[in-house]
């Protein structure tokens, strides 16, 4: 399944709790539940996306909160992020609202949204972004050789004689001027 395109929640391949059909080929959370819904395998490429937008029709005025996990939450899943929803109710309607979310999703990975909320959720779709626009750190390089170097965390430190880094996938398309290099 491809992220980058819109994905319709009504065809989830991974659940846990209660799951109603929702609206527009979306999933509803209903009254007094809780519920858990995802995909497996959808596949981010290697640069992947933080960027996520969501259709959400919220059944009050309230705030709702919408969980992101990578895996289920109750077979071990790893929580990404709790995303709140904070628009004013229109009946019947889908109000879409997007957040950047704390790292990028990268590669295969089984994404799941829960919520305890009355809501219904018409599905979601991740922002395509390109690595050459984007800050891109040491220790990401696709290659890293050389006499003596230490990745730590983002960065490459202790750097010896004659070490490369390799970047691929820098499409560097109309418009690119120049290349920010800092070290720190």
């Amino acid at each position: 399944i491809d992220p980058y395109g819109f994905v319709a929640a009504g065809i989830y391949t991974l659940s846990e709790g209660e799951l109603a059909s929702g609206n527009d080929r979306g999933v509803s959370i209903p009254p007094n539940a809780s519920g858990v819904f995802g995909f497996a395998g959808l596949d981010f490429g290697h640069w992947g996306s933080d960027k996520i937008s969501i259709p959400v029709f919220a059944l009050s005025d309230g705030p709702c909160t919408l969980s992101l996990w990578e895996g289920l939450p109750g077979q071990g899943g790893k929580h990404i992020a709790d995303l709140e929803y904070r628009k004013k109710m229109i009946w019947n309607t889908y109000q879409e609202e997007s957040w950047t979310l704390p790292r990028r999703l990268r590669g295969l990975v089984d994404l799941c949204i829960a919520s305890s909320d009355r809501l219904h959720v018409q599905g979601f779709r991740f922002e395509r972004q390109e690595r050459a626009w984007g800050r891109v750190y040491a220790a990401e390089a696709d290659g890293l050789w050389g006499d003596s170097f230490r990745r730590e965390e983002d960065w490459v430190r202790r750097i010896g004689n004659n070490v490369a880094l390799r970047y691929e996938g820098m499409r560097f398309v109309a418009g690119a001027k120049s290349l920010s290099i800092s070290c720190a």
